[in-house]
C-alpha cells in the first residue's frame, strides 16, 4: 500500500479485478454455448457446481472489492477532513459509471435489435436472435427500470432478459448501494460506526439464513451483503491495520486461504447462503493478503494489472463482444469444436480487450478528467 496524490493506492486490486473480469468473460461464453446448445463446460457434472456459479464467485469478488476501496475511501475522507462532501461522491460515481452504462443500453435496446433484425448472419445465433425478436424494446416500465439504475429489479423480480444489458443488474445494485451508504457513514457517531458495520453484516446473514417469502424476495433483488461484507472489512481494516498486516504478510496463511476458497468453489460442503458467505468472507481475507506489499505470494502482474484497469469495459462491452463474435463461428466453424473454440475464445478476449482499452483510453478518460478536475 502506498500514498498517491494524498488518496490509499492499494496494489494488487487491479490484479483482483482482472483475475475476475476473466473469469466473467469465461462463465458467459460457456453460457451463451449453453444457450445455443453447443457443447460446454456445464455439461461436465464432477465440475458442473464450479462453472455454473463461476461467474457470481467473480461478481461477489467484485462486490466486496467495491465495498472495501469505497468505504475505505470514506473513511479517510471522514478522518482527514472532518466530513464527507457527498455531492462530490456522487458526481464521482457519476462520471465514472454512468457513461458506459447508458452507452452500452443504447447498444442493447437500438443497435443490437437493429443488426439483429436486418443482417442475416445473426440468424445463426438461434436463441438470442429468436430472443431479442420476440423482446418489447419499447415497453416503457423495461426502459425506466434501465434508466433509472434497476434492472436487478426487472432480472429477478420479473424475470426478464434484455439480451446485452441484463448483466448492467450489478451496476445497478452497486449505484443504488452507494446512494444510501455513504449517508450512514456520514451521519454515524464515530465511536458507533463500528457497532453499525458489524451489526449490518449480522443482520444480512439472519436474514440470508432465514427463510420467508418477504426477505427472500428482497435478497433475490436487492444482494447488497457482499458489498456490506466489503464495507465492513475496509472498516476494520482501518482500524486494525498492524493487526491485520501482521499476519497478511504470511505466505502460508495465503495458501490456506486460497485452497479453502479453492474447496468451497468446487463443492457444496454445506447449503448455498452458508457456502457463500463463507466464500465471500475469505474473499476478504484474500483481499487484505493481496494488497500486502510484504506478502511474497501475492498477485502481482502486468497484464492482470492492465486487465484490471480497463475492467468496467471489459464487463460492459463483452456481452455485445459475443453477439458479434458467436454466429461467425456457427457460420463458419460449427463442424470443427476445436477451431470454433479457439475462434471463439480468442475473438472474444482481444476483442473485448482492444475495445475496452480505447473506450477506456479516449471515451470514459474524458469523463475521468473531469472527475479528476473538479470532484476529487
Amino acid at each position: 500500500m502506498i500514498a498517491k496524490n494524498k488518496k490509499t493506492y492499494f496494489s494488487g486490486l487491479n490484479e483482483i479485478r482482472g483475475i475476475a473480469a476473466i473469469v466473467v468473460l469465461i462463465q458467459h461464453i460457456e453460457q451463451f454455448k449453453s444457450k445455443e446448445n453447443v457443447a460446454n463446460i456445464f455439461d461436465k457434472r464432477i465440475t458442473a457446481f464450479l462453472f455454473c456459479n463461476m461467474g457470481f464467485y467473480a461478481v461477489m469478488l467484485f462486490f466486496i472489492l467495491s465495498g472495501f476501496l469505497i468505504t475505505h475511501l470514506l473513511l479517510e475522507e471522514k478522518e482527514h477532513n472532518g466530513k464527507i462532501n457527498y455531492f462530490k461522491f456522487c458526481m464521482r460515481r457519476v462520471l465514472r459509471i454512468w457513461p458506459l452504462y447508458y452507452l452500452i443500453l443504447i447498444t442493447a435496446f437500438i443497435i443490437m435489435p437493429s443488426l439483429n433484425n436486418t443482417v442475416d448472419l445473426f440468424k445463426y445465433n438461434t436463441f438470442y436472435h429468436n430472443e431479442i425478436l420476440v423482446t418489447n424494446y419499447a415497453n416503457l416500465n423495461t426502459i425506466l427500470l434501465y434508466i433509472l439504475f434497476l434492472p436487478n429489479v426487472l432480472l429477478f423480480w420479473h424475470h426478464k432478459i434484455i439480451i446485452g444489458a441484463s448483466h448492467l443488474w450489478s451496476i445497478g445494485l452497486e449505484e443504488q448501494f452507494y446512494t444510501v451508504w455513504p449517508l450512514f457513514i456520514i451521519f454515524i457517531n464515530k465511536k458507533k460506526i463500528g457497532y453499525f458495520f458489524s451489526t449490518m453484516v449480522l443482520l444480512y446473514i439472519f436474514v440470508s439464513l432465514t427463510q420467508n417469502k418477504i426477505t427472500d424476495k428482497f435478497e433475490t433483488a436487492f444482494i447488497f451483503q457482499y458489498l456490506v461484507i466489503g464495507s465492513a472489512g475496509a472498516y476494520f481494516y482501518h482500524k486494525h491495520k498492524k493487526t491485520i498486516t501482521r499476519y497478511s504478510a504470511l505466505p502460508q496463511i495465503y495458501i490456506l486461504i486460497c485452497g479453502a476458497i479453492s474447496l468451497l468453489m468446487y463443492k457444496p460442503f454445506f447449503s448455498i447462503p452458508v457456502q457463500f458467505y463463507l466464500l465471500s468472507f475469505l474473499f476478504l481475507f484474500f483481499l487484505y493478503f493481496t494488497i500486502d506489499n510484504n506478502n511474497s505470494l501475492a498477485v502481482r502482474n502486468n497484464f492482470l494489472s492492465k486487465f484490471g484497469i480497463i475492467s468496467y469495459g471489459v464487463y460492459l462491452y463483452h456481452p455485445l463482444i459475443m453477439f458479434l463474435v458467436f454466429p461467425i463461428a456457427a457460420k463458419h466453424f460449427s463442424n470443427n469444436m476445436f477451431l470454433y473454440n479457439l475462434f471463439v475464445y480468442c475473438a472474444v478476449f482481444i476483442l473485448s480487450f482492444i475495445v475496452s482499452h480505447y473506450s477506456y483510453k479516449y471515451f470514459e478518460s474524458y469523463f475521468l478528467r473531469i472527475k479528476e478536475k473538479k470532484f476529487n
